[in-house]
């Protein structure tokens, strides 16, 4: 028995329970209450299930290893093919044998785990599916939205960035910022992702839906019922994760403190040169959409600053980042002439957003991001005398 005790500030239930999740290093988690008593099989029939239900992936040497017990190759089998009119360093066999689990992976009778990992399915029940054709709609309809505001979305590991270009009937095409070419995501890869996603239980590794890094990014980054694992290494559905799902509790009150409701349902005060803690109302200003990260439910905040880079710090700094994992990060921004022009802009999505507001608060809501993309959207289109799109 390996007890580790992890001693931090009082951060709450919730904040607590997924500050030990992230310092877990084992391959599951159980939370359990202070008041709970486990039968003596307990973890025997947990096992035993966990095992019927998901199945143990195999790697792709064990694999091998089994192909290479039972078959005798030919002469033709140990040479090494050509690829790119050059050999490769391994024997013939073992691409055979990957194209043959990929054969199988096409008609869904196995599944890529993760990368370099085998298994059987696991398909999701009929309410959690969630269907190809209409996951296709779904995509093209949030990526218009991601053209119109020039979103920009980052790949998880190298950070490289991308924008959507052309939204077409059957293909959608990406392009990358720093490099300005581009590729196209077809509805043909859209649909057979979350074929595989749905076989996959619902849990599916970094590279399996796409081979194709900037694609799966899109996928996920795209359709509201899939998202990120809290490590980027699993696709998940949306609120899914091994969290607790009020993860609310810990912003509450962490940032700067609640403006008050006033001046008939306004969500806080207005420029101001009077005012020390508070924009001037000359000068540029902006408009801003924040993601929580390191949650595994959609939380947004709405605001307008005339220093984004200096407000951003100031959440972070109150959400203690380093113990919780929590984080806010800009997804949307937009320039305006003066504070006064931004103060507008930000009230209009206020009373747009209402009834997606968190609880007890005025300026942070939960719901889809395509959702509040609309939203945002249908303000800029109202003033769009006023606002830069970036």
């Amino acid at each position: 028995l390996n007890i580790r005790i992890i001693k931090n500030i009082n951060l709450g239930n919730g904040a607590g329970i997924n500050c030990g999740l992230k310092n877990a290093n084992t391959k599951l988690v159980l939370y359990l209450d202070i008041d709970t008593i486990l039968s003596n099989n307990f973890f025997k029939i947990l096992s035993e299930t966990i095992e019927e239900i998901h199945p143990e992936p195999v790697n792709i040497e064990a694999i091998y290893k089994a192909v290479e017990s039972q078959v005798s190759f030919t002469e033709d089998d140990l040479i090494p093919p050509n690829l790119h009119g050059k050999p490769v360093s391994e024997p013939r066999w073992k691409r055979n044998v990957r194209n043959a689990l990929q054969s199988e992976k096409e008609r869904l009778r196995l599944l890529n785990h993760s990368q370099g990992h085998w298994r059987l399915p696991t398909p999701l029940g009929s309410n959690d599916a969630i269907d190809p054709n209409e996951a296709w709609a779904v995509i093209q309809q949030s990526a218009e939205v991601a053209r119109k505001t020039d979103r920009v979305f980052t790949s998880r590991k190298r950070k490289k960035s991308y924008r959507i270009g052309q939204v077409l009937d059957a293909k959608i095409e990406i392009i990358r910022v720093d490099g300005n070419k581009s590729s196209w995501l077809g509805k043909r890869e859209v649909t057979a992702a979350f074929a595989r996603f749905n076989a996959s239980g619902g849990h599916s590794g970094a590279r399996t839906l796409n081979y194709t890094v900037a694609k799966e990014q899109l996928i996920v980054d795209l359709h509201p019922g899939i998202e990120w694992s809290a490590d980027k290494q699993w696709i998940v559905l949306t609120g899914e994760q091994a969290i607790v799902p009020k993860e609310q509790e810990s912003v509450r009150g962490r940032h700067r403190p609640k403006p008050t409701q006033n001046r008939e349902g306004l969500t806080g005060p207005g420029p101001s040169q009077l005012r020390s803690a508070s924009i001037a109302n000359t000068g540029p200003a902006v408009a801003y959409l924040l993601e929580l990260h390191g949650g595994g439910m959609p939380v947004f905040k709405v605001g307008y600053t005339t220093d984004l880079k200096r407000r951003v710090q100031e959440l972070n700094k109150g959400l203690v980042s380093a113990v919780t994992g929590y984080s806010w990060q800009t997804v949307h921004l937009h320039r305006f002439k003066d504070a006064d022009s931004a103060y507008r802009f930000e009230q209009v999505l206020h009373e747009r957003l209402r009834g997606n507001l968190v609880q007890n608060e005025s300026e942070i809501y939960t719901a889809h991001l395509h959702e509040i993309e609309k939203e945002w959207v249908t303000v800029i289109d109202q003033l769009s005398d006023t606002a830069t799109t970036e």
